[in-house]
């Protein structure tokens, strides 16, 4: 049987010990370093531990003054202040008991449940916040979309909600008893205009000079703009250049402001004094932005004036003048079309011959033709567009004309055909761009027609 020592206490023969053996445990005083501490029961200390091996069973009271590299394990940790640590590490899914004053820093933060948040949330600049096929970024917002039926399958739907339909190509909002598409807030006006001409568009028309103002919004527009055609030559002359044409699609950007709309003249007719009638160009057309909003102007060339018959040669512009007739000396030649980008065609040169007809001028859509022997030349196509719902076309040159009287046609688009020898040679046509047609023997050529600007965007 092993020996037994039993009492009710044992302390340092001096009383005061580091250590006191007693029925209600051990009591440990002042400083004590040993190797293993193990204690089955309660053991209580009042100075320094200093542990250079390991510590188990259960550790209550305050633990201060930690130093070193302690590597301390423990099942839980009730912490009533604050825990500073460098770094946590582990899994953080029975992470539980968070205050709702709590500030969570984390790289990732993963959520399968409900999460409610009643402050802010702030991600950086790079990162954004996506729901689905909905996201937040820090220069974007993504809807997503969904379908009518889609839509339509919503309970308790709140009111506000904002949707891209994929059924209707369209943003719909919800207004509490129903949904509404969300209409385009541009608004502008000027010249004549159309909601009606165009489906699901707004259409301006400018058949003169004319401010063109916009008071809200901002909007890529479509446009049409034609000079004013070049006048006739006159004396077996040739046919004035139509004025050029330029256009876009969802290209012209608009801002509020007052754009300068400037639609331009048809050139005069050229004169008869002797055989020597001298045409004029067309004036420009275009369109001035108030402000640098993508671009400062857009201009159409004026068509170029036909040639007379000694005064030979087509002039130049946005489609060239045909080359006046009735010289026995080298072709005239019939000036090519100009500006960028390119705005139409050349005019035709006379054959050469003496009492030769004049040529046809050019058009935005084809270059004159050649007279000869006997008719003039014929002018040149003009160029077909829908801006305004219906099919328009636009600058054709004015047709040559010759000294029996035989003439060239007006190209489509408002050309004038060239003069027979009972008077002045037509005009081109009124808001066309067309250019006039060529004066026969000692008769005038006609005026060329005025130009037009068209601006049209979704409504």
């Amino acid at each position: 049987m092993a020996s037994e020592v039993r009492v009710n206490q044992i302390q340092n023969r001096s009383g005061l010990g580091t250590v006191t053996f007693s029925d209600s445990g051990v009591s440990i005083a002042g400083v004590t370093t040993v190797g293993i501490l193990s204690a089955t029961g309660n053991s209580a200390i009042s100075g320094n531990l200093n542990v250079t091996g390991t510590i188990s069973g259960n550790v209550t009271g305050n633990a201060t003054g930690l130093s070193g590299t302690p590597n301390i394990t423990v099942n839980q940790i009730n912490a009533s202040g604050v825990v500073t640590a460098t770094s946590f590490s582990g899994s953080g899914a029975n992470l539980t008991g968070i205050a709702a004053t709590t500030d969570v820093r984390t790289n990732s933060l993963v959520v399968s449940g409900m999460t409610t948040v009643t402050g802010g949330i702030q991600v950086g600049v790079t990162t954004s916040l996506t729901v689905g096929s909905s996201f937040i970024k820090n220069n974007a917002v993504g809807l997503g979309s969904t379908t009518t039926t889609g839509r339509n399958a919503g309970v308790g739907t709140e009111t506000g909600t904002i949707i891209y339909n994929t059924n209707t190509g369209s943003i719909e909002f919800y207004t509490g008893t129903f949904w509404t598409t969300l209409k385009n807030l541009f608004s502008a006006t000027g010249g004549t205009e159309s909601t009606t001409s165009r489906g699901g568009y707004k259409v301006h028309t400018f058949t003169s000079t004319n401010p063109f103002v916009v008071s809200t919004g901002s909007v890529l527009a479509d446009y049409v703009i034609v000079a004013g055609g070049g006048g006739g030559g006159s004396g077996d002359a040739g046919g004035g250049g139509a004025g050029g044409l330029v256009s876009g699609s969802g290209t012209l950007l608009l801002f509020p402001g007052t754009y300068t709309i400037q639609v331009g003249g048809g050139g005069p007719a050229g004169y008869v004094s002797g055989d020597n009638g001298n045409s004029v160009p067309g004036t420009p057309s275009f369109i001035i932005a108030p402000t640098i909003v993508g671009f400062t102007s857009i201009t159409a060339l004026g068509g170029g004036g036909g040639g007379g018959e000694t005064s030979r040669d087509g002039k130049p512009g946005g489609c060239g003048g045909g080359g006046g007739g009735g010289g026995s000396g080298g072709p005239a030649p019939g000036n090519s079309g100009s500006g960028t980008p390119e705005q139409g065609f050349p005019g035709a040169p006379n054959v050469g011959s003496s009492g030769s007809p004049g040529g046809g001028g050019g058009g935005t859509g084809g270059a004159g033709t050649t007279g000869g022997p006997a008719p003039g030349g014929s002018g040149g196509n003009g160029t077909t567009v829908t801006i305004s719902g219906s099919p328009a076309t636009y600058g054709g040159g004015g047709g040559g004309s010759s000294r029996p009287g035989a003439v060239g046609s007006g190209g489509p688009g408002g050309g004038g055909p060239g003069g027979g020898p009972g008077g002045t040679a037509p005009s081109g046509s009124t808001n066309t761009g067309g250019g006039g047609g060529g004066g026969s023997d000692q008769r005038s050529g006609g005026s060329g027609g005025s130009g037009i600007v068209i601006i049209a965007y979704p409504s």
